[in-house]
């Protein structure tokens, strides 16, 4: 029971580390798409 108890809390561990880990990509990839077209928008406005 404690094993399976450790286990779960294992797992939970690394699915939110794992979660953490995607947001930040997510979060870095939209950063680098966004970035490149603000600067685009910026250069054809002036």
């Amino acid at each position: 029971m404690s094993q399976n108890k450790k286990y779960t809390a294992l797992l939970r561990l690394a699915v939110l580390s794992i979660m953490s880990e995607a947001c930040c990509l997510v979060s870095f990839l939209f950063w680098l798409t966004i970035t490149p077209l603000k600067l685009r928008f910026q250069t054809a406005c002036t």
